[in-house]
């Protein structure tokens, strides 16, 4: 895999990151809460390839992709029937799954903010103290902001990536797309 998706991946995620700062400024944050919306209680995330690509960048640069990954990716994928396809043609039924990055002991995210999927840092609380997601929502206004500002430049890399890797998806459940990117860059 030859395409360096590095500086896009920050400058791509600033608006989002910059509304967590102004969120956090006003004690509004993640920090407490126990991370319902990444267990199998609320999330059912899919991400492009694009995103897939970038998480495994992070991965890579932290030594982070053995054996013990791939099992806990294929774990989830059969724990929570992920590659089991369910829908009406044109609509596919998402399912609900914890993802693999969320560590259940400390109850947060182990991928960093510059690799998280859009989706995942979209979604934020809107009250201070809460720590049951009780009141998480994403912000659609700034996230349809964000994506005018790099619809182009995401449909053209994700073109390119499901193209040179063979993947005929546009978006996977993360542990899906994680792993199906991880494989077809390696033949």
């Amino acid at each position: 895999m030859n395409i360096n998706t590095d500086l896009q991946s920050s400058s791509r995620r600033q608006l989002i990151l910059n509304e967590m700062q102004n969120l956090a400024n006003n004690n509004i944050g993640c920090a407490n809460c126990q991370g319902p919306c990444c267990t199998f209680e609320a999330n059912s995330m899919q991400i492009t390839v694009l995103e897939a690509l970038e998480i495994i960048q992070y991965l890579n640069q932290n030594n982070r992709i053995d054996s013990k990954l791939i099992d806990k990716l294929k774990e989830t994928i059969a724990n929570y029937r992920l590659d089991a396809y369910q829908g009406t043609g044109k609509t596919t039924i998402r399912k609900s799954y914890t993802c693999p990055f969320f560590n259940e002991t400390i109850r947060k995210c182990t991928i960093s903010r510059q690799s998280k999927p859009i989706g995942c840092l979209g979604f934020n609380p809107i009250e201070p103290g809460i720590t049951n997601g009780g009141s998480c929502k994403s912000n659609l206004e700034l996230l349809k902001i964000r994506e005018n500002d790099y619809l182009i430049l995401e449909k053209e890399l994700n073109a390119h990536l499901k193209d040179e890797l063979g993947i005929f998806w546009e978006k996977a459940p993360i542990p899906v797309a994680v792993l199906e990117v991880l494989s077809a860059s390696s033949r």
